[in-house]
């Protein structure tokens, strides 16, 4: 069946990787620290999940380092709890030797984790259960945790 898009489809449809490019070059790069101040010790963000998208992406950094990557990543929007400010959290699958700690950015009020892209079964599995919170935490001694809780 042949499905032709209608002019107002396909500037939807520009718009929305327009804005997942964006969103790919503006995600802190796993290379670089953390803000730590950003999530002071003691303190939590929890967001409640009410909507995920699946991206994966291709890229090179620049000419000068022409070396391309590849990444699979799950954006994730809700709300977050009363004692929070997060809106948003990227789910990144990297590979077991490229794992960072996860991070949270007051200025974009997302929380990023990287999990070992073999755990990509069971987080899809989690997103589709009814109940969904990712959450970060900042304790003593510079631990953080993050981690994505659901159940049905």
């Amino acid at each position: 069946m042949d499905k032709s898009m209608t002019p107002k489809e396909e500037e939807t449809l520009l718009i929305g990787l327009e804005n997942a490019a964006r969103d790919m070059r503006a995600a802190v790069d796993r290379s670089d620290k953390p803000n730590l101040a950003d999530l002071p010790e003691g303190r939590k963000q929890i967001l409640l999940v009410e909507s995920y998208a699946m991206y994966t992406s291709n890229w090179i950094s620049s000419a000068a380092n022409p070396v391309t990557n590849s990444q699979p990543y799950i954006s994730v929007t809700g709300r977050p709890s009363p004692s929070s400010e997060v809106t948003s959290a990227y789910i990144r699958f990297v590979d077991a030797a490229d794992i960072a700690m996860p991070r949270y950015s007051a200025a974009a009020k997302r929380i990023q984790l990287f999990l070992d892209y073999r755990c990509m079964p069971q987080i899809l599995t989690q997103l589709s259960h009814a109940n969904r919170y990712l959450w970060i935490g900042h304790y003593a001694g510079g631990h953080y945790y993050g981690d994505l809780h659901s159940s049905d």
